[in-house]
């Protein structure tokens, strides 16, 4: 059962009830993630941020777990690598990673 009192806007209370909501997310979301088989490298939780942020390392996994809520949402080049940079959402969370690709270079 949730014991959270329902607070105003802009009080402590709702400050406490918002870090504890992004905690449960995150936690459930790192649990999912991990028994998945993908490796989490970092957790971003800080305020202000609309929901917690996962780094995992790159996987083909991820589109699969993931659908259609994987995005592209960043590019860039170094030499002959191009990093992709994608974004999704579970779980309350977003969950990033980076592609590397090898080509011809920019």
């Amino acid at each position: 059962m949730d014991d959270r009192k329902s607070a105003a806007p802009g009080t402590l209370q709702a400050s406490l009830n918002e870090i504890d909501q992004h905690l449960d997310n995150l936690r459930r979301c790192v649990h999912w993630l991990m028994t998945s088989g993908i490796s989490v490298v970092a957790a971003d939780m800080r305020r202000g941020r609309r929901a917690p942020l996962i780094t995992v390392d790159e996987s083909p996994r991820l589109s699969r777990l993931l659908g259609r809520s994987v995005e592209n949402v960043r590019r860039r080049y170094d030499g002959y690598r191009t990093i992709l940079t994608w974004l999704a959402s579970a779980h309350g969370c977003q969950i990033q990673w980076d592609e590397t690709t090898y080509g011809e270079g920019r």
